[in-house]
């Protein structure tokens, strides 16, 4: 395995505190025993090696990160139907934009009918 190996104990990683290394490696990166602390209930323990947590492609547990991802459904959502009101008020795109605070051309792709609301 690589000869450098990273202290990352009681170190945060988005909602992740790393507690101790497992011994086990993944592609060379050590995996690590983690807690999830996204929520005061949650405390999930959570598996993930040194590279994806420090690269933050792992944040948080896998119940955290789908109920997040909910939540920025439905903030898309809102934001497009506030969008939709200030064009029915007449708002140009630019106009809109500087409302909802995003570029006018983001204000066009989420009046668009091909936009989609995914996570």
């Amino acid at each position: 395995m690589g000869d450098l190996i990273l202290n990352l104990k009681n170190k945060r990683y988005g909602d992740l505190v790393a507690l101790l290394p497992t011994g086990a490696y993944d592609n060379g990166s050590m995996i690590w025993n983690c807690r999830c602390e996204c929520r005061k209930d949650c405390n999930k323990e959570v598996f993930a090696s040194a590279r994806d947590l420090v690269t933050g492609i792992i944040k948080r547990c896998k119940d955290c990160e789908q109920a997040s991802q909910v939540s920025r459904s439905d903030k898309k959502e809102a934001l497009r139907h506030k969008a939709r009101e200030l064009r029915n008020m007449g708002y140009t795109y630019a106009k809109i934009g500087g409302e909802l605070g995003v570029s006018r051309q983001r204000a066009h792709q989420l009046l668009s009918d091909n936009y989609r609301v995914s996570a």
